[in-house]
């Protein structure tokens, strides 16, 4: 295990963390929002990917928590994709680099894989959206956030020993507006793997079938753990991480 500190296209610092470096294939894992690459559910993508010879690479999003710079206010949709952009970037002046490379992220930083997908489908081997988000889903936590008490109200509250309160800015929830999954599934060409609680009320999983049908690739798969929650915990991160196993070993 290595971790390196680069600096992204606006000279944040992001703390990126490889492992397996010498594995024949290689995967970068994106963690959700505010969150970081030490989270349970980035742990075992890694960990399974690793088991199945992949060398991996995870990183904490600027503007997110853990060892990169960070600004929570500064934190939007289009950051955390550039972010993507610019590790890639890094990582294809290392020695680990290879193509075509497997692509994973969780909850709304999942869109970003989408979107990278998008714009270079000669990189990508699968993408992997876990518990997708859509824009259009997320309009009525914009609504809320709109409120003058949730405004107020509202905080995140970091990993770790350090607490601290923050709002989401309007530039966030604009920001957010501006994508829209469903309209841009016509353009994925790579084979797709999603996964999602049956009763996950952030990212539901109706969307999920929505996306699903819509997807023009013939390599497309839909995983579904009877649970309720957009977090996985427990014994559903080993019923996911189960089921990512087995794919991996069926594909790869």
């Amino acid at each position: 295990m290595e971790k390196f500190f680069i600096k992204n296209r606006l000279w944040l610092k992001i703390c990126v963390l490889v492992e397996n470096s010498g594995a024949s294939k290689l995967a970068f894992v994106e963690h959700w929002l505010w969150w970081t690459k030490e989270s349970v559910t980035i742990a075992w993508m890694r960990e399974t990917l690793v088991n199945n010879d992949f060398c991996t690479v995870s990183f904490d999003a600027s503007n997110s928590f853990w060892e990169s710079e960070w600004k929570i206010e500064d934190i939007t949709l289009t950051s955390h994709y550039n972010d993507l952009e610019d590790v890639i970037s890094w990582a294809e002046s290392q020695k680990l680099y290879k193509e075509k490379f497997f692509l994973a992220g969780h909850s709304m930083w999942a869109a970003t894989t989408f979107y990278y997908n998008t714009n270079y489908p000669d990189k990508v081997s699968w993408v992997f959206p876990a518990s997708l988000f859509l824009w259009w889903e997320f309009t009525d936590c914009y609504r809320r956030f709109t409120l003058p008490e949730f405004k107020k109200n509202w905080y995140v509250e970091r990993i770790g020993s350090n607490w601290i309160k923050r709002r989401i800015t309007k530039d966030f929830r604009n920001d957010v507006l501006k994508y829209d999954i469903l309209e841009n599934s016509d353009n994925i060409q790579n084979p797709v793997l999603m996964m999602v609680m049956s009763w996950d009320t952030w990212t539901p999983l109706k969307n999920h079938k929505l996306v699903y049908n819509k997807l023009k690739t013939k390599d497309k798969k839909l995983v579904v753990i009877e649970w309720e929650g957009h977090v996985f915990k427990g014994e559903h991160n080993n019923s996911m991480k189960k089921e990512f196993d087995k794919f991996l070993k069926q594909y790869f």
